[in-house]
């Protein structure tokens, strides 16, 4: 034990105190400084010094009283006021902490640490230019201040400046390399420019710093999951929560890694301690997702609605809500429009005051720009609707421009590369610095691939950074957006009396989608039934487009038709929890288990196959397929479709129109049973149409890239001319 000092004066008392506290030992100096107040009530530096003990002690509300007790008596010490702002900055009143460091340089101007602070109560704020100007002023005064370059980073990446932000912590790390919070962040920022293995590496550079760094081993399984390596993503997420358990990162990325490994029902435990942690947390989002993975629609949709509840601004969630909606049979299409304004309404409209009148050179005959926006440029449905617009451009006409969000690139992706003269990169680019970049591109007509699906940029479009905007082909449903100009349809697939529900004007193609099939997909094959196989009717689609009403028909199909089996493939289906949801509810139609074969992901060119088993093609409903109809039929397999009102539900008929299908078009719910019995009935004729199915899209405009690019190119400059002449 240590022995008690002799202290001849007070100022020797706090000098010791002082010693004991800059050493760590909290106890002995909190004893001094109550002795010094013992004999001197009114001392500040005492005062003052026990609060920041307090402070340190995690006891912020005394540390409040202490030291304003020291300013009252000694007003203008400015490390008085700077030490109340983090008193106050850990009590989470980041406003009143502001007042203290604004008094503190008031006193001392060239306070370097004081105008770190006050930068990082302007970001509690989310006052972030303001917090960026606070550090470089301490970087003005103290250049080598780590821990100020550290939090500029922070804020530039709030920014959503990460090449900037990058370069700060790599100057932190220069005169700190041993700076495990720098190094840490700076992964961060490379996982945000997509650079996975840089992240990877630097949070390497953490851990060896810092080996117990929950926060990092969390990061370090987010770029791992980023490059696909989950098994060894879910391991450092594990670490983290061995360190630091009820970790709700942790678990929440976990979470998305079982989600992308397909293990659902592993995803939805993972979430659902989550929320059992934090109530309050925007993990509802991705709740509703393994939900809606699963089937599951009206409790996703009612996750996804708690959490826009708990975070308004949440546009990601609110997209995610309009998707599950869309495949929904519990709404309408005018309910489901309505949805798109509201999204509007909350998370566009605010952003009016950024448009800005074009500069773009008004002639209706000129060379144009067309900007294409999507995040999935790689090996998706969504590429293989737009790839062949963009690979078919006139470019004589045309001038192309992607502007891509794709977070692992491909094959496909270098394909669209390699064709396409100008290629940006969007990841780590803010809404607000995309929009910047396309009016820099000066575009005349910029395409939206993606509409409320995962990825999209509506807000850019919500900014109007072009004359022109269309949205079209990677989910042709509208976005609800006033600033959206025109939507890419067919007659078939959004009919005449319900296009004054969308907010876009909409261009008739003779086809919603175009089609191109892989170089890869393989010959059609003889009818599986007249091999010795059991007649088989086939679903290859997501799993929450199959609905009750879909199960309910093809449950008579399969009663009309003995002996025949039903294949379902999605990617979903891997997990062995979807699997026996789906059957459940197959059972309750009376669909035995044995007579449905299910199938999960596999690489496209084999997935291609699998309609080499199917005879006939069973649509979902209300929601069709899109380009899942438009495979089957390549590889020589109709599908029976029963049509509804929205484009959603009416995207199948479109294609076996455009193809000269309409007889596989089911009125109602019972034609589209006796389309799909009478197709079993006679093998014969199913074997011949088998046969002639892939020629009849080759001498149709929806599978000639050609023809269809040209009706595209006429659409966009219509659409262009009426802008020049000040109608657009």
């Amino acid at each position: 034990m240590r022995s008690e000092q002799p202290i001849t004066t007070i100022r020797q008392a706090i000098e010791l105190g002082v010693e004991h506290h800059q050493a760590g030992r909290l106890s002995e100096a909190e004893q001094i400084y109550r002795r010094v107040l013992k004999a001197e009530p009114s001392n500040p530096d005492a005062l003052y010094l026990l609060g920041v003990v307090a402070h340190q002690g995690g006891i912020h509300e005394s540390a409040v009283q202490l030291i304003e007790e020291a300013i009252r008596l000694s007003p203008s010490n400015p490390h008085f006021h700077n030490d109340l702002g983090e008193a106050y900055r850990a009590l989470r009143r980041p406003e009143e902490a502001l007042t203290s460091y604004d008094k503190a340089l008031a006193i001392k101007p060239d306070y370097a640490d004081a105008l770190d602070n006050r930068g990082l109560a302007l970001q509690e704020l989310k006052r972030y230019p303001e917090a960026l100007a606070s550090y470089d002023k301490a970087l003005a005064i103290e250049p080598d201040f780590a821990e100020a370059l550290n939090n500029r980073g922070n804020a530039l990446q709030e920014l959503k400046r990460y090449h900037e932000a990058l370069a700060s912590y790599d100057k932190a790390l220069a005169i700190k390399p041993d700076f495990a919070k720098a190094a840490n962040n700076r992964g961060v920022a490379l996982e945000e420019l997509g650079r996975y293995e840089e992240a990877l590496a630097s949070y390497d550079w953490t851990l060896a710093i810092k080996p117990d760094y929950a926060e990092a081993l969390d990061n370090r399984g987010n770029a791992l999951q980023e490059l696909e390596r989950y098994e060894e993503a879910l391991a450092s997420y594990d670490k983290a929560l061995a360190i630091k358990p009820n970790f709700p990162n942790a678990l929440l990325n976990r979470g998305n890694t079982f989600r992308y490994m397909g293990r659902i029902r592993d995803a939805e435990a993972s979430f659902r301690q989550v929320l059992a942690i934090k109530p309050d947390e925007a993990a509802h989002n991705n709740l509703g997702s393994v939900l809606q993975n699963s089937g599951r629609l009206p409790e996703a949709i009612q996750s996804y609605r708690r959490a826009m509840a708990l975070k308004p601004d949440f546009s990601e969630a609110h997209s995610n809500l309009i998707f599950a909606m869309d495949l929904s049979a519990a709404y309408s299409m005018q309910e489901q429009q309505e949805e798109r304004r509201r999204w509007y309404e909350q998370h566009g409209r605010k952003l009016s005051p950024e448009i800005r009148a074009h500069q773009n050179v008004p002639d209706p005959d000129r060379r144009l720009r067309v900007g294409y926006v999507s995040a999935d440029f790689r090996t998706h449905s969504a590429y293989y609707a737009c790839s062949p617009v963009i690979l078919s451009h006139d470019r004589t006409a045309f001038e192309i421009y992607c502007y891509s969000g794709v977070k692992r690139e491909d094959g496909a992706t270098a394909r669209l590369k390699q064709a396409v003269q100008n290629w940006r990169s969007t990841l780590g680019a803010s809404d607000d610095a995309l929009a910047e970049q396309i009016r820099a591109d000066r575009i005349d007509i910029l395409v939206d691939l993606s509409g409320h699906t995962a990825g999209n940029r509506l807000l850019v479009f919500a900014r109007k950074p072009a004359p022109v905007q269309i949205t079209a082909w990677g989910h042709v449903t509208g976005t609800g957006l006033k600033t959206m100009d025109y939507l890419l349809a067919d007659p078939v697939v959004l009919q005449k009396q319900h296009r004054h529900l969308f907010a876009e004007e909409v261009i008739d193609l003779p086809c919603a989608l175009c089609y191109q099939a892989p170089e890869y997909a393989p010959p059609v094959q003889p009818l599986p039934a007249n091999s010795g196989r059991p007649f088989t009717f086939g679903c290859i689609n997501r799993v929450e487009k199959i609905s009750d009403s879909c199960i309910d028909l093809w449950s008579k199909i399969l009663a009309a038709t003995p002996g025949a089996q039903l294949v379902i493939k999605h990617s979903s289906l891997q997990d062995a929890m979807v699997q026996e949801i789906l059957l459940h509810r197959f059972s309750t139609f009376g669909i035995e288990p044995e007579r449905v074969r299910m199938f999960g992901a596999s690489p496209h060119a084999e997935h291609l196959k699998i309609y080499h088993e199917i005879d006939v093609g069973l649509d979902t409903f209300p929601n069709n397929g899109g380009m899942s109809t438009a495979e089957a039929l390549w590889m020589g397999v109709p599908i029976v479709t029963l049509p509804g009102e929205g484009p959603g539900s009416r995207s199948s008929a479109a294609i076996l129109t455009a193809v000269g299908l309409e007889s596989w078009v089911a009125r109602d719910a019972a034609e589209y049973v006796r389309i799909a019995g009478k197709a079993a009935a006679d093998t014969a004729s199913l074997a011949a149409l088998r046969q002639r199915i892939r020629p009849m899209m080759v001498a149709s405009a929806f599978a000639d890239p050609g023809r269809y690019t040209a009706a595209v190119e006429r659409a966009y400059r219509t659409a262009w001319r009426k802008w020049c002449q000040g109608l657009g």
